[in-house]
């Protein structure tokens, strides 16, 4: 009685409270919102109607991750739970892992990860895998509990990059700051030999790994291409001064990469991104630039490699956050200096929390028929999603019209830029600035420019409406805030 009222009282009180995003869990086919409240919202939906459902728990998370089609939490008490649907395909919940592999209590969880079917955690520093048996270190066959990895003497981890591409991996941070691999089919791991000390780590799924240390950012793997340094290598290799060229600035406060591109948020609260473009997940406002006609199946990645490689570029505005995962994702959120979330990339099964989706069959057939191919702002929590009842390939698309993320400045004049509005198959031929408010009294300089300045900004919120047509004649419009304190 006392459990069920203390659950009560938890689930009551959570629910009063204004839910702010603090975390995205990012999956292939899964994602999850957690809150400063501790509290976790997952996209469900019932027959034709899409909603974000909260968990129903009195646990308060503190970490989350996201695989195919499952995610992994821990509590306040280092407890890890798995979240996922219901026996029936609708709603959530979630199933605590109560006991290790041996037996034994699995508590003092400090972080969770997932790619696939496979579940990480780091208990302690020590790192503990179950699931499928990616890494093969019970002979290929699932683990039903979580395993304990070796660890090289005086070790603590803490943080795993796994990676599923070509030959599964997991690359690991040291707490001394060195930097080791477990690869398929060996128990131990072997340290990586990067000169000086790690700061971070992170990797990208077509099979790269990313490391910064102190004086230099390094890449190497698989396809590392897609960050210009040769394929199939295996010894790190400089990459610092191509982001450097860019205008990035070290040492940067996150670095986070997903399937096909590496994101660095630097030490000015800068945005850069680079890798294969191709589902517009850079950022830029680009991505294949015509998927009608796309081979073999139109709207629908032939998972070809290295199609639209792009160099590291900015993306304009100041962030605060990035969230991502360096499996089977691609796509991004971003949070801004207020606390907004923006997302971009492909935008199968709901993953980019837009409001906007398929039927099923139309987002298996198309899944790259609603990408969005630079920071949208989005509230995934609270949106009313709507349905296309159908998809035609051969119908015309729409111009996306892009504003930038809201601005947070002390000063009276700012530039605004239209720069990542993109037009499938076709061309932006003309731009439309103007005050959002009438009562405002912002000056724009040049209202009919793709970028342009603005004085005479007002103390408080100033919103301005973009309107993009593209070669068709069609038209959109957004709108961005600039904030003056």
């Amino acid at each position: 009685m006392r459990y069920l009222y203390t659950l009560f009282f938890c689930i009551l009180f959570k629910d009063t409270l204004a839910q702010k995003i603090v975390q995205v869990g990012t999956g292939e086919y899964y994602t999850a919102y957690l809150t400063d409240s501790g509290s976790v919202y997952i996209p469900i939906s019932v027959g034709n109607r899409y909603f974000c459902k909260q968990l129903n728990s009195p646990e308060i998370f503190t970490d989350i991750a996201c695989g195919l089609a499952q995610a992994i939490a821990t509590n306040t008490q280092g407890e890890a739970f798995i979240i996922g649907p219901g026996k029936t395909g609708r709603g959530i919940f979630a199933g605590i892992v109560a006991k290790d592999i041996t037996g034994k209590n699995f508590t003092g969880v400090e972080k969770v990860y997932a790619i696939g079917n496979t579940f990480f955690a780091l208990k302690k520093g020590k790192p503990f895998v179950w699931g499928e048996d990616i890494l093969y270190v019970n002979g290929g066959k699932n683990i039903i509990a979580p395993f304990p990895v070796p660890v090289p003497a005086n070790v603590t981890f803490t943080k795993l990059v796994p990676l599923s591409f070509d030959n599964s991996s997991v690359l690991a941070l040291a707490s001394n700051g060195t930097v080791w691999k477990y690869s398929r089919n060996v128990l131990k791991p072997a340290k990586i030999n990067i000169p000086g000390l790690a700061r971070d780590i992170t990797g990208i799924g077509s099979g790269v790994y990313v490391v910064e240390t102190s004086i230099d950012l390094y890449a190497w793997g698989f396809l590392g291409s897609y960050l210009g340094v040769g394929d199939m290598g295996h010894r790190p290799v400089s990459i610092k001064s191509k982001w450097e060229a860019a205008g990035c600035r070290f040492p940067a406060k996150q670095i986070s990469g997903n399937y096909g591109t590496l994101h660095i948020l630097d030490a000015n609260n800068n945005l850069f991104g680079a890798g294969d473009n191709v589902h517009g997940d850079v950022g830029n406002g680009r991505q294949w630039p015509d998927w009608s006609s796309y081979t073999p199946l139109p709207y629908s990645w032939s998972y070809a490699h290295g199609q639209l490689i792009q160099k590291p570029v900015q993306i304009t505005g100041k962030f605060n956050k990035i969230c991502t995962a360096p499996n089977n994702v691609f796509y991004m959120y971003a949070q801004d200096m207020g606390g907004n979330w923006y997302s971009w990339g492909r935008n199968k099964a709901r993953s980019l929390g837009n409001g906007i989706t398929l039927t099923p069959m139309d987002e298996a057939r198309y899944p790259e028929a609603l990408n969005i191919p630079a920071p949208e702002l989005v509230d995934p929590i609270n949106t009313k999603w709507r349905q296309i009842a159908s998809f035609d390939p051969d119908e015309r698309r729409f111009p996306i019209a892009n504003a930038g993320i809201n601005q947070y400045i002390s000063s009276s004049f700012t530039t605004l830029s239209a720069a990542f509005s993109s037009q499938q198959k076709g061309s932006i031929n003309s731009f439309l600035w103007q005050n959002e408010n009438a009562q405002q009294a912002a000056v724009i300089e040049s209202p009919a420019d793709e970028k342009t300045k603005v004085h005479n900004l007002q103390q408080g919120e100033n919103s301005f409406k973009l309107t993009v047509i593209n070669n068709y004649g069609d038209s959109a419009s957004t709108t961005v805030k600039v904030f003056v304190n």
